[in-house]
């Protein structure tokens, strides 16, 4: 984890690095407490503060409220993962005492990634007649285990599609949840074999981060934050894909 100046607004940001095995939490906010936020201008009363310290409308209460019902209708069945305020002598060194920084810890999570929410989101989202006839995807992965996961957490049969150069550790968490894997030679081949599974065996294709449920799903990881870490000033998303951001 290092920091970066940022010479337009004047203030450190945090990056994180999930290289060689290593894992960092999926998501981090950023708080400054020097003397620049508390003497701040104050914001109309009610309004909802921007994650860059300015007041921006608030809002709609549509998607609001679809990200809270995706959340009641995984809860029980992901793991309601920490806020971490990060402390020490390495955050001294890093960051200065100027600043606090708050951490999601969604390393966590079942499957040990926030996309067991967006696999949970698809699969709660499908009739019984279709859930039986199981489900597929194509990952090199963290979204092949989820869906794995959420497969087997509801009684269902998952089909998964991965590239032969994936993690064999991966490979055999799919299976642990039951899974069936099919391996491709590269990205390509997998996704045309996915859609063959798809409409040879009538299983529903999950994205792995593409559609409305999968983004609810993951929505559901900020809501948390949001209301656990308090204001906030910035926010730090690290991730290989957009599916986060």
């Amino acid at each position: 984890m290092w920091p970066l100046w940022d010479r337009d607004s004047r203030r450190w940001l945090i990056f994180g690095d999930a290289k060689h095995g290593t894992r960092w939490p999926s998501l981090g906010f950023v708080r400054r407490i020097d003397a620049e936020v508390l003497h701040a201008p104050a914001q109309a009363p009610g309004a909802p503060r921007s994650p860059f310290g300015t007041q921006e409308p608030a809002p709609e209460l549509g998607p609001l409220a679809a990200i809270e019902a995706a959340q009641e209708k995984i809860a029980g069945k992901v793991v309601l993962t920490p806020t971490h305020n990060w402390s020490g002598p390495t955050k001294r060194q890093a960051v200065g005492d100027s600043m606090e920084a708050v951490f999601k810890l969604e390393l966590f999570q079942h499957t040990g990634t926030f996309k067991a929410r967006g696999a949970l989101i698809n699969l709660l989202s499908l009739s019984g007649d279709v859930l039986a006839r199981g489900v597929t995807a194509v990952s090199a992965g963290n979204h092949a285990i989820s869906t794995a996961f959420a497969a087997d957490m509801l009684g269902a049969s998952a089909k998964v599609v991965m590239i032969k150069s994936a993690n064999p550790f991966r490979v055999s968490q799919c299976q642990a949840y039951g899974a069936e894997v099919v391996l491709a030679e590269d990205v390509h081949q997998a996704f045309e074999l996915v859609k063959q599974i798809e409409e040879e065996e009538g299983r529903t294709f999950v994205h792995p981060f593409e559609g409305e449920r999968t983004a609810l799903g993951t929505a559901t990881l900020g809501l948390e934050f949001a209301r656990h870490a308090g204001a906030l000033d910035a926010l730090m998303v690290m991730g290989a894909t957009d599916s986060l951001t």
